[in-house]
């Protein structure tokens, strides 16, 4: 029975060709040619005896003839030391190989399975490797069904995985093949004793690689050898899929139109396989209708393969259908039209548009032939994919006649007299309609190859022609020829009465009738535009006119038989309003001259119109106010009952006010001197002052000014010694007129023996009269220096301890309010944390 094993549930890649090319830019990292004992590249190798070694009668061994062999010449060679009669071999590499015949189980004469297995191949990092080595048979044996030959792998001592499998060629020849379908028989070609290379790729990654073969024949006759093993790195190779389109939107963005011709490179290797399509060069052109993904395993000339595949997006191309508008020749929109007839050709939406003939971009062309004529259209859509269509326009006509002058010919003036009209020569098929002025008159009439008159007499002015229409397409031209003119009687309407202002114009409305030419004329000068023949010229009066001119509108020569005639209309010319802007302020010296001060403000009077338009804020009234911060020009355009227009300006000058610096409150003791600094510019400038409480002797006051150009200081001197109390100056500032303020405030404290203000910060009256005559009305305490009232508390109690007043030095105390009488107070210095304690008394007196 058979002791091989099957392995037909494992896919396995097969490479193999009677002569591969040599290995390029892979690199073998491992191999074994048999030239010495046990010693492939790395690892060991193992030759094993599956049944255990059972010897024959005559002492051989299974494996007598399976191992290392020489080929020792002519036809025989050495295995294990013993001498094989074969037939020679050729393409080996170097003097020993692996070769073998007659694996018989002597007791059983079947097949025996013998093998040879590498281990300890180190694989660390490899993932894409290829096994490739040289086998031959005798083909001029008989192998038997059972007799095989696998090659397998496996990876980190798991399964086995069979690459290589050779089996016998079912059929006369009974020789070895490689089964490439796993179907239990070799395929061609044959092995023979012209060694060739087989191969196949080794999937996964690990470690630590096995391999083996396994191999069975039971005849002396069955021989076959192997060589120069070998493992290839093949991770160098790396099938990339690029590229060229120019269709779609982009350009090699791998999205195409249907049918676009997309060209496809994978690089420069030993040999393709394409899919979908089969094609086996390294450079393909395809023509997809439908989105497709292509893909391609290239083989290196070492025998590696890999894979890519890229996918080619295509969009349809746009469905298009020229549509025909024309109602002309017979059926409407038939594409059938008379010579020179409208037609409109359109198609659906898209993004642009190429029609031709004319090289139009727009989606609907409209077009005029006169003789047939093809059009085509195409178009793209938003996927840049273009269509076309085309549609022909077949172009029929009368044929051309010519219509003679009738009853002398000639124009002449209406005058009731009937006149013939006559076509001299006709044609057949053609029926011809007489018109006046455009307008049909009476019913066409049948060409007959001769002249007709048209019926009945014509007695009306106008233009009269003949329209020709083919009966058999309905095609209509107009006869050319002696046309006969009947001209009314001319008149003219020089249009009604206008009117206009000064410096405008006005366009005339005058209407003509009949024959003859028109012009127009003035009783005052002025210009007609473009010329006086215009009936609608535009009529300019003479600058400064003002009054009513006559203008006149005639017929002149060339009106034929017809009289000329004229009419008349007035233009009245109005005088164009007189505008004079007032101003009326009350600021910077001199009133209502257009000078303000900063922040002041003025009023413009445009005087008694019937509209106004002012440039400040599109106002519409007669005055506004107007407060610019700069030199402003203000306008205004006013409308008077005519609808005459006219404008004036009026400029306000705004002048900036002087600047001084505040002043601070001084204390001085009653007899001293107070005195202030003041600083104002830009001179030149005048200060004066008022006093508003007069507790000090104003007689006593005095006010220097010294400056220069760009700012004046002034002191300001004040002498008490008649009272004590508060006074407060008003500084007055002025520039040409514009005038600031600041105060000066004096304190003045009673004299108190033995204590100066600088000892005392404080005075506290000790009687109030709050009868209203300004004098000690109020509880007016006085502070020194720069201290505040905000800085001091205080409570005011009666005689009975109740509070009346309390707060700080800043609050008002209503003396009017409390009766007569002694009141105590507490002030207290919060900064300093002074205590000040004492009464007062409240006299209130009529």
């Amino acid at each position: 029975m058979k002791t091989f094993i099957r392995n037909t549930v494992l896919s396995f890649c097969l490479l193999f060709s009677l002569a591969l090319p040599s290995l390029q830019a892979q690199t073998v990292f491992w191999s074994d040619d048999f030239e010495a004992a046990g010693s492939p590249s790395s690892g060991v190798r193992t030759p094993t005896l599956e049944d255990g070694g059972v010897s024959d009668p005559a002492g051989q061994d299974q494996n007598t003839y399976f191992g290392r062999s020489e080929d020792t010449g002519g036809n025989t060679m050495i295995i294990n030391g013993n001498t094989l009669n074969y037939t020679d071999y050729t393409g080996e590499s170097g003097a020993q190989f692996w070769a073998g015949e007659n694996h018989d189980d002597i007791p059983t004469n079947d097949a025996v399975e013998l093998s040879v297995v590498w281990t300890g191949i180190a694989i660390t990092g490899l993932s894409n490797m290829k096994f490739a080595g040289l086998f031959g048979a005798d083909d001029n044996n008989n192998f038997e069904s059972d007799d095989q030959l696998y090659v397998e792998y496996r990876i980190d001592g798991g399964t086995w995985t069979q690459g290589l499998r050779i089996e016998r060629i079912s059929g006369a020849s009974n020789d070895w093949a490689v089964d490439t379908d796993d179907d239990g028989d070799g395929e061609s070609p044959a092995l023979t004793e012209a060694m060739q290379e087989l191969g196949f790729n080794i999937t996964g990654s690990g470690n630590t690689l096995e391999l083996r073969i396994r191999v069975a024949v039971s005849s002396p006759d069955e021989e076959w050898a192997v060589d120069n093993f070998r493992l290839i790195d093949c991770s160098s190779i790396n099938a990339n899929i690029t590229f060229t389109e120019t269709s779609g939107v982009a350009n090699n963005d791998g999205i195409t139109c249907a049918g676009a011709t997309v060209t496809l490179n994978a690089g420069n290797f030993a040999s393709y396989s394409w899919s979908p399509g089969g094609a086996t060069d390294q450079i393909i052109m395809v023509n997809p209708n439908t989105t497709t993904t292509y893909s391609v395993t290239v083989t290196s000339a070492g025998g590696c393969t890999d894979t890519d595949s890229q996918q080619i997006t295509v969009n349809p191309n746009p469905s298009v259908n020229i549509i025909v508008d024309e109602s002309s020749a017979g059926m409407n929109d038939d594409g059938i039209i008379c010579s020179g007839d409208p037609v409109n050709l359109s198609v659906g939406s898209f993004d642009s548009y190429s029609w031709s003939p004319g090289g139009s971009s727009m989606q609907m062309i409209n077009v005029n032939p006169t003789s047939t004529t093809g059009y085509s259209v195409t178009v793209t859509n938003a996927n840049g994919c273009e269509g076309t269509d085309s549609q022909s326009i077949t172009v029929s006509a009368p044929s051309a006649q010519t219509l003679t002058t009738t009853d002398g010919g000639g124009p002449f003036c209406a005058d009731g007299t009937a006149r013939t009209m006559r076509m001299s020569d006709t044609n057949t098929g053609v029926n011809y309609q007489l018109k006046r002025d455009g307008i049909n008159v009476g019913s066409p009439i049948a060409g007959t190859n001769n002249g007709v008159n048209f019926s009945p007499q014509q007695t009306l002015a106008g233009s009269y022609t003949v329209e020709a229409t083919a009966a058999s397409s309905g095609c209509k031209a107009d006869m050319v020829g002696s046309v006969l003119l009947v001209d009314p009687a001319a008149s003219v309407d020089a249009g009604p009465d206008d009117e206009v202002c000064r410096g405008g114009s006005v366009t005339l409305d005058g209407t003509f009738a009949g024959g003859g030419d028109i012009e127009w004329s003035s009783s005052d000068g002025g210009t007609f535009s473009p010329n006086d023949n215009t009936l609608d010229a535009t009529f300019t009066p003479p600058a400064n006119f003002s009054g009513t001119i006559t203008l006149t509108l005639m017929t002149t020569g060339g009106s034929g038989p017809c009289p000329a005639s004229e009419d008349e209309m007035e233009l009245t010319v109005h005088p164009r309003p007189t505008v004079v802007i007032t101003v009326e302020e009350n600021s910077a010296g001199t009133d209502d001259d257009g000078i303000i001060c900063e922040g002041a403000s003025a009023v413009l009077n445009a005087g008694t119109f019937v509209s106004y338009s002012w440039s400040e804020g599109n106002a519409t009234t007669q005055t506004i106010s107007v407060s610019p911060a700069l030199n402003d020009t203000y306008t205004v355009t006013v409308t008077d009952s005519n609808g005459c227009t006219n404008s004036d300006n009026q400029a306000i000058t705004v002048r900036v006010s002087p600047e001084v610096e505040p002043i601070e409150s001084i204390t001085i003791p009653d007899g001293g001197t107070a005195t202030f600094e003041i600083f104002a510019s830009p001179a030149p400038l005048s200060i004066d002052w008022t006093v508003e409480v007069d507790n000090i002797d104003e007689a006593n006051s005095e006010f220097d000014i010294s400056g220069t150009s760009d700012e004046v200081e002034g002191m300001f001197t004040v002498e008490s010694g008649r009272t004590f109390g508060e006074a407060v100056y008003t500084i007055l500032v002025d520039k040409s007129g514009c005038t600031v303020s600041t105060t000066a405030v004096v304190r003045v404290f009673p004299p108190q023996e033995g204590v100066t203000v600088e000892d005392d910060p404080i005075f506290i009256p000790e009687l109030l009269t709050p009868n209203g005559d300004g004098i000690n009305d109020e509880w007016n305490i006085l502070l020194s220096g720069d201290r505040l009232p905000e800085e001091y508390s205080v409570i005011v109690r009666d005689r009975t301890g109740c509070v009346v007043h309390e707060g700080t030095l800043a609050d008002r105390f209503d003396a009017s309010k409390c009766p007569n009488g002694v009141f105590y107070y507490i002030i207290i210095d919060e900064m300093k944390l002074v205590t000040y304690k004492g009464a007062f008394s409240i006299i209130t007196t009529n």
